[in-house]
């Protein structure tokens, strides 16, 4: 082997070094998006040679929101005899087309689940399957603005479009219900959220001493007390007084960044609290919640899942998806509007909750089965369609 002469620099092979930590992690960051979608292919393919009927489900589960997930749970329990394949991307899904692994080639129809699905976020999915030749169905589904990230108003024209004849329409309340047959869609039927499909089969007995489950929920950049919804601040003065009165506080998180509004929130309630609670599915979600009085959240599927607990919601709504589900279910006596409400009003709507008739807990459940049977109802119209 030559040697270096003294003073030349050495060849580049002699400068390597391995890359650090830092380059590594860059690495397996860029390449999971591609190793989930390797992944999606091989799962699909099985799907393909079983020969098992699969239908397109348009949501947002998997992405760390506890309601979305259990949407899709509650899906798959009213339709056992189809698999659901959750779809999202548009791009994903023309390279699965190509292989043979979306469209009619798979799927039987796409079914619009639970959610507000029915705006301008999630037609460009909904209008590549529907021009792949699938029919588009909705289970429980919502229209108009998904959350904090849209506007409060959006145009649902196209949707006439998608949702035209053979579409079975079960949609979540009376809101919903209006909006579509203003799009000149007629054959549309209130079927609840779809959440309300896991109904608890009776309520819980309250705990001694008495409980309140509360949850808050923000924009993604907006810090707790500050700009638009600021007036979450009001709810510590309720919160504080229940807690002199000797009640437990059980702080309950629907998504990560949920947890860190909740430490803020309590930080102006004096007295020792529990940890924010972070539940993975809605099973521990119910365990958490049941034994509570009642439960004041932000977030929509707080408040339905609380009620298919058989725990009282009052519900803090920014958007009117939350109008949507409570009319469904005759309670928009606890719903308030969230950004046209005063301190005053929430303090005293907190404080009123303690005086709710513990027969409730019966009635709220089986309000929720109710909805939970015509639910199962419409699932079979759509797996037979």
């Amino acid at each position: 082997m030559a040697r270096l002469r003294a003073g030349a620099s050495p060849p580049p092979w002699h400068r390597w070094r391995p890359p650090g930590r830092a380059v590594m992690r860059s690495l397996r960051r860029r390449l999971r998006p591609l190793r989930r979608e390797l992944a999606e292919v091989q799962w699909r393919r099985r799907l393909l040679r079983s020969g098992r009927p699969c239908a397109a489900y348009i949501g947002w589960p998997g992405h760390g929101n506890l309601g979305d997930d259990a949407m899709l749970q509650a899906a798959r329990g009213l339709l056992p005899g189809l698999e659901l394949v959750p779809v999202l991307e548009p791009l994903r899904e023309m390279r699965m087309a190509v292989m043979g692994l979306s469209g009619r080639r798979l799927f039987r129809f796409a079914l619009l689940g639970g959610g507000t699905l029915i705006n301008p976020n999630f037609a460009p999915i909904a209008r590549l399957l529907w021009r792949q030749g699938l029919p588009l169905h909705a289970l429980g589904t919502g229209a108009g603005s998904c959350g904090f990230t849209m506007e409060p108003c959006v145009d649902l024209s196209e949707w006439a479009r998608l949702l035209a004849e053979p579409a079975r329409l079960g949609v979540r309340g009376p809101l919903t219900l209006d909006r579509l047959r203003d799009l000149g869609l007629r054959d549309v039927q209130v079927v609840g959220d779809l959440a309300l499909a896991l109904a608890a089969p009776r309520p819980a007995t309250q705990a001694s001493p008495p409980r309140v489950a509360v949850n808050v929920a923000l924009p993604p950049r907006e810090q707790y007390g500050q700009g638009a919804f600021a007036i979450l601040r009001a709810l510590e003065e309720p919160l504080a007084r229940l807690a002199r009165e000797g009640w437990e506080i059980v702080p309950v998180a629907l998504e990560d960044g949920d947890c860190r509004h909740l430490d803020a929130l309590l930080a102006g309630v004096p007295g020792p609290h529990r940890e924010v609670q972070r539940p993975r599915d809605a099973a521990t979600f119910f365990a958490l919640v049941q034994p509570c009085a009642f439960a004041v959240s932000v977030r929509l599927h707080g408040a339905i899942l609380s009620a298919c607990a058989g725990v009282p919601p009052l519900l803090l709504g920014y958007r009117d998806k939350c109008l949507d589900f409570m009319e469904s279910v005759d309670l928009a006596d606890w719903h308030m509007e969230l950004q046209a409400a005063t301190a005053a009003e929430i303090r005293d709507r907190v404080l009123a909750m303690r005086a709710v008739d513990p027969a409730w807990r019966g009635r709220l459940v089986e309000r929720a089965q109710e909805m939970a049977r015509r639910l199962a109802l419409h699932a079979r119209d759509v797996a037979g369609a």
